[in-house]
C-alpha cells in the first residue's frame, strides 16, 4: 500500500509545485522592481492609509483579479504598495490598478481609482447605486515652520473630500441636506419624508448612504 501510494504522492506534489509556479509568474507581471526606503524618512506623519501591511485583492484594468496580496496604499501619491508576503519586499505595479479591496479592523473596504481632475485618485466606496458615494483620503506634505523659525520641517496634512457619481459623473460635494439633495434631483418629496421619518442627518456618511439605498429602491 505504501509502496503504490508513492506515485500518488509525487503528482500531487508536482501540482502544487506547479500551480505555485505559475501563480508566481501571473504575479511577477503585475509587480515592477523592488521599492527602496518610502522618501518620507524626513517628514513628520505617515503618508498611507494604514501603516500595517493589509491582506487584499487587486483588480488590474485588464481585468485580471489578483488574490492573496498585501497592500499599502500611499495617499500623498495615491499609489499602491504590493507584496507577495509580509516577508517579502515591497513593489510598485507595472500596469494601472482600478480597483481593491482590504480587510482593515474586521472590515471589507473597496477603493476605485477615479479621476479628479488630470489625476487618478483611489476613492474608498461608501456606497455603489443610482447615486454613488464616494470618499477621498487627501494627504499632502506642507511646510511646518515653528514661530520665528529661519526653517520649516515637512509634515503630513489629512484632508476628506467626498464625492457622489450620477451616470459615472463625479461631483465634489459637502455632505448636508441641501448639497445632497440638490445632486439628487428626482423623488425629491419621497426623500425629504424618508429624511424626516428616519431622522437623518445628511452630515453624516452613514445617513447619506441609507437615503442614497433608498433612492436605489424607488
Amino acid at each position: 500500500m505504501q509502496i503504490k501510494s508513492i506515485p500518488s504522492i509525487l503528482a500531487l506534489l508536482l501540482l502544487l509545485v506547479t500551480s505555485a509556479a505559475a501563480q508566481d509568474i501571473t504575479f511577477r507581471d503585475l509587480v515592477g522592481v523592488s521599492v527602496k526606503g518610502s522618501g518620507y524618512s524626513e517628514v513628520k506623519g505617515s503618508p498611507y492609509f494604514s501603516d500595517e501591511w493589509l491582506p487584499g485583492a487587486i483588480k488590474a484594468n485588464d481585468g485580471k483579479v489578483y488574490n492573496n496580496v498585501f497592500i499599502k496604499l500611499d495617499e500623498v501619491k495615491s499609489q499602491l504598495l504590493l507584496k507577495t508576503s509580509l516577508s517579502g519586499a515591497e513593489s510598485e505595479s507595472t500596469v494601472p490598478i482600478i480597483e481593491f479591496r482590504v480587510m482593515h479592523f474586521g472590515a471589507s473596504k473597496v477603493f476605485k481609482s477615479q479621476k479628479v481632475g488630470s489625476k487618478m485618485k483611489f476613492m474608498e466606496v461608501l456606497y455603489e447605486g443610482k447615486v454613488s458615494l464616494f470618499k477621498l483620503h487627501q494627504k499632502d506634505i506642507v511646510d511646518d515652520r515653528a514661530f520665528n523659525s529661519a526653517t520649516a520641517d515637512k509634515k503630513i496634512t489629512e484632508s476628506i473630500f467626498y464625492y457622489l457619481s450620477l451616470d459615472g459623473e463625479l461631483q465634489k460635494v459637502k455632505l448636508s441636506s441641501k448639497t445632497v439633495l440638490m445632486y439628487i434631483k428626482d423623488h425629491r418629496q419621497e426623500l425629504e419624508k424618508y429624511i424626516k421619518d428616519n431622522k437623518l442627518s445628511l452630515d453624516n456618511e452613514k445617513d447619506v448612504v441609507m437615503l442614497l439605498q433608498y433612492h436605489s429602491s424607488i
